[in-house]
Order: structure tokens, then C-alpha cells, then sequence
């Protein structure tokens, strides 16, 4: 029996990072990966998918999206969808759903069963007390389906791995983390986040996907890489470079990055006055080269104590003769100073 367990879809997001044209672009891909996971299913005969819970954020599902979203589970009725929900999913929605392959769970510990194959889940609640109450054949391959953060306690969403030992689990499938990982549980089982489907912003970078489970010889787990886009951040480091070994850098830095990524370029380090390219002129250059493309400027300007008081002798000149009135002039060099000097505005 094939199995997939995937998480945190988080259908209808934000995307504050990128300008709305592609952030609503972006939010049309992110469902359209959800369907070419089913599609997958179909090819590879997946029987079950695990939703490990965030389907949806809360504040920006819209009706559109919930319907597409239903359409999905209906049109796919070969695959029984185990749906749970997370802390960012929006109560009591999947309830109004009556579909014979979705396969809902409660507060409480909810089974499903496939041969010997057993799904146990439980929605967002106490942690603490849903471990004390859970209990798994040992005859059974048991899978324990959670929305949760590892913890040093078990307490509302956070789970201490600990409470979740010697239960018999085979397989502890967890939503809540946004990058695949995967370790050991005890002697019998694993623990595994999924990660998200698709990443959306600068937290969320690198390869993203599902976790394909078959059950044939114990329970084989396999990370797909699945998303359609990736998230990257890549630093800069201008110290003691000229103009032209910025450039350079950036282009030896982004030749191998992919088209379609949503990239973040970090300028980091000191530079010279008189050799600093800016911002501008790197965006203008890859900005047609990706998806998205910006700049971090989190670099300074390298000055010597002479450059200093140069630097500050035109400055404040250059204020006292401007059309400020006094008091704006005491505070743009108040502040002008404190910035050549490096100190937090």
C-alpha cells in the first residue's frame, strides 16, 4: 500500500513578499501543486493521502478556494483524503464537506483502518493528555497522524517526543514545521515533518515537497522534491571588492540558480564609497532573469576616520543650506551623523 503525507499547503496566504500581480499568481500555483500532487497519486497508485493539517490560512481562505478545494476531494474519489486540521485551518470547515473519500479527525484520537494498516489522528488540542490516552496494537503497522511542534513538554500544540515513545507508532506523520526532516522515534518507529508543499516566503527556502510512504516491507518513507518554485537567499559579501568584482560575484553567485525561483539577493559586509554598486542597478540587471528578484541591503559603507570628517563637514554643509528650518536641519544631522557612524537609527 502506497501512502502520501503532505502538510501546510496554506491555500489563499498572504505572499507579502512579492508584489501582488505575482503574489496572486503565486497563490493560483500554490492550489495547482495540490492538484498535480493528486495527479501523482493517480500515477503511482497512492491509495491515501495524509493531510497533516494548515490546509488553508485562516484570515485569506476565500469561497473560491474552499470550493476548489472540495472539487478536488470529490473529482479524486479512488483516494481517500485524511484530513486534519491545524492551527491555521479554519474550524469546522471540513465538516460541511459529505464526501465518502474524506476522511475526517476530532480532538480525540480518530482511527481509520486499511488491512493492517492503521491511521490514527487527532486535530489541534492537548498534546499532553492525547498521548496518555493513545494506544496501538502491536500486530498493527501503526501511522499517528499530528499538527504539532516538538517540545521539551507536551502542552497544547507542542509535543515532547518523549511522551510518544513505546506506543508502537511505525510512523509518526507531524504538520506544523515548514521544511522536511525525519529522525527516530524509538526502536520500532520514525518521526517525520513533511515540510510544505510550496515555499511562499525568505523562512521557508529550498527544496520543498511530500513524503511517500510504503507499506510493503515495514513502512519505507521517501522525501519528493515537489514544488513548483523554490525560495532562495543568497549572500553577498562586498568587502573589499571594486565595482566590477560586485558584479562579477553576483554573477557567478546567481548563473546556476533556477529561472522560476523567487530569489533574494543579500548584500552583507563593508564597502568602499567610491565602488559600491547599488541596489538598483543588481535589481535592474536580474529582474527579468526570475520570478522574483530583490535586494537586502544589510552591507555598510567601510570609513576611515579622515572619510569620516569629510564625509561630515559636506553633509552638515550641505544641510545648513538647504530650505529646512532650523529644527528639521538639527534632526537630519542628527540622524545623518548617527548613520555614518553606523549606529541604530
Amino acid at each position: 500500500m502506497k501512502l502520501i503525507h503532505c502538510s501546510d499547503l496554506h491555500l489563499d496566504s498572504s505572499l507579502n513578499a512579492l508584489p501582488s500581480e505575482l503574489a496572486k499568481k503565486r497563490r493560483m500555483e500554490l492550489i495547482t501543486t495540490f492538484v498535480r500532487l493528486t495527479e501523482y497519486a493517480n500515477d503511482n497508485g497512492v491509495s491515501v493521502i495524509m493531510l497533516a493539517g494548515d490546509i488553508f490560512d485562516t484570515n485569506f481562505a476565500t469561497f473560491a478556494t474552499k470550493e476548489r478545494f472540495a472539487s478536488i476531494i470529490k473529482s479524486n474519489a479512488n483516494i481517500d483524503f485524511l484530513c486534519l486540521e491545524g492551527n491555521h485551518d479554519e474550524q469546522n470547515f471540513l465538516s460541511t464537506l459529505n464526501y465518502p473519500n474524506l476522511k475526517r479527525f476530532n480532538s480525540t484520537w480518530t482511527s481509520y483502518s486499511y488491512g493492517n494498516v492503521v491511521i490514527c489522528g487527532a486535530s489541534c488540542g492537548e498534546i499532553s493528555c492525547l498521548a496518555s490516552s493513545l494506544s496501538l496494537s502491536p500486530t498493527n503497522q501503526n501511522i499517528v497522524l499530528l499538527h504539532a511542534q516538538i517540545a521539551s513538554r507536551s502542552q497544547n500544540d507542542n509535543l515532547n517526543l518523549v511522551d510518544f515513545t513505546n506506543k508502537n507508532i511505525d510512523y509518526l506523520a507531524l504538520g506544523h514545521l515548514h521544511a522536511f526532516r525525519q529522525d527516530k522515534l524509538d526502536r520500532r518507529g520514525k518521526y517525520c515533518y513533511c515540510g510544505c508543499l510550496e515555499g511562499r516566503g525568505y523562512d521557508e527556502l529550498g527544496q520543498k515537497g511530500f513524503v511517500l510512504l510504503d507499506t510493503c516491507d515495514n513502512i519505507k518513507s521517501t522525501f519528493i522534491p515537489f514544488a513548483y518554485r523554490q525560495v532562495e537567499q543568497i549572500s553577498l559579501d562586498l568587502t573589499s571588492l571594486n565595482y566590477a568584482q560586485i558584479l562579477d560575484s553576483a554573477k557567478t553567485l546567481l548563473k546556476n540558480v533556477n529561472p522560476t525561483s523567487i530569489v533574494r539577493l543579500v548584500l552583507e559586509g563593508s564597502y568602499k564609497i567610491d565602488t559600491y554598486t547599488g541596489i538598483k542597478e543588481l535589481e535592474e540587471i536580474y529582474s527579468q532573469k526570475f520570478f522574483y528578484f530583490c535586494v537586502k541591503d544589510a552591507s555598510k559603507p567601510e570609513i576611515d576616520k579622515s572619510q569620516e570628517i569629510c564625509l561630515s563637514n559636506q553633509f552638515m554643509s550641505y544641510v545648513a543650506s538647504s530650505t529646512l528650518t532650523e529644527q528639521q536641519k538639527g534632526k537630519v544631522i542628527e540622524y545623518g551623523l548617527k548613520a555614518l557612524r553606523g549606529e541604530n537609527l
